[in-house]
């Protein structure tokens, strides 16, 4: 068989060509939009002007006063206190003035940027747009160029194969003839490898599924012993901590039952010495009493009368004494 093949061509880069229409179509956007790079006119406000205007004029001034009252003070032109002032105090002015006139340009220049911003922006919108556009029209032809590429590919691969079937057809028709003559003895071969080979591949198969399985078994026997020791020592030490908290629960409630009985004797104690107090002093208020009740005495005179009062108070003290 005579191998033949078609000519290839070799058609344009489809990547070049669409480079090439994409940049010059960004390009013919770029130059359709007038305000792109063009800076934006100056709008100003009339206000804005004169107030940059009279702080300018407003510096100007004081710096040619103070440059003035300097000279003047140099060369004794002015003696007053107000002349002597004007070194000091217009470079103030002047200084406020200057900061106000930064202000005021920064503000115009914000105002300028932020313009310029939008205007930009809104250019490189409509751009994007275009260049989204462009990039579609792009894409469809090469869609285009592809499908035909792709066609023209698929032909020269389906020739390719259809000649490599046929020589390999013929090639194997050769090979068969030749072989025809030893077919029993290398199937024979081949049978007897490969009945090794799936008797090797399952014995391997089966000591290693063995010792994975023996291996698991260990590792889940060792798993459960370390279970195992860790809740004993949990329980052992559940048991030691609630014979501790039996033990402390005891001292306490020892402790507490001690306490309550020592109160209760003192208050038990101190009301029966409050009850029998007044049982105590009862004979002395007696002895105390009676003699005046139980003998009377006779009318006598005032020294009489004070002289048994006080021999009656001396009888009733060793009577309390002896109560």
């Amino acid at each position: 068989c005579k191998k033949w093949t078609l000519p290839k061509a070799n058609p344009p880069s489809p990547i070049i060509g669409v480079t090439h229409i994409a940049v010059r179509q960004v390009r013919s956007a770029a130059s359709a939009s007038p305000s792109l790079g063009a800076p934006a006119p100056s709008s100003r406000s009339p206000y804005a002007s004169f107030k940059k205007w009279f702080w300018t004029f407003i510096g100007s001034i004081a710096i040619l006063g103070s440059v003035g009252g300097a000279l003047a003070a140099l060369m004794g032109w002015f003696t007053s206190s107000y002349a002597l002032a004007l070194p000091l105090v217009l470079p103030v002015v002047s200084l406020l003035a200057s900061l106000q006139r930064e202000g005021l340009i920064a503000e115009d220049n914000r105002q300028q940027y932020d313009k310029l911003s939008t205007s930009i922006q809104r250019d490189v919108q409509a751009l994007l747009a275009q260049t989204r556009m462009s990039i579609e029209e792009v894409r469809q032809e090469m869609l285009v160029t592809a499908g035909s590429t792709n066609k023209l590919g698929n032909l020269e691969a389906r020739l390719s194969s259809l000649e490599g079937s046929v020589l390999s057809a013929g090639r194997a028709t050769r090979e068969a003839g030749a072989a025809l003559s030893v077919i029993p003895e290398r199937v024979q071969r081949e049978q007897q490898a490969q009945y090794t080979a799936i008797v090797a591949a399952v014995r391997a198969e089966l000591r290693a599924a063995a010792e994975t399985r023996a291996n698991e078994e260990s590792a889940v026997l060792a798993q459960l012993t370390t279970r195992l020791s860790a809740v004993e020592g949990s329980l052992a030490g559940l048991e030691v901590a609630q014979g501790e908290n039996i033990r402390r629960l005891s001292l306490s409630l020892n402790s507490t039952l001690t306490d309550a009985e020592a109160t209760l004797q003192a208050s038990v104690r101190n009301e029966i010495a409050r009850a029998i107090e007044p049982v105590r002093r009862l004979p002395q208020m007696l002895a105390a009493a009676l003699p005046a009740i139980v003998s009377p005495q006779p009318v006598q005179s005032m020294d009489g009368g004070a002289a048994a009062a006080d021999a009656a108070g001396g009888a009733g003290a060793p009577g309390g004494a002896a109560g």
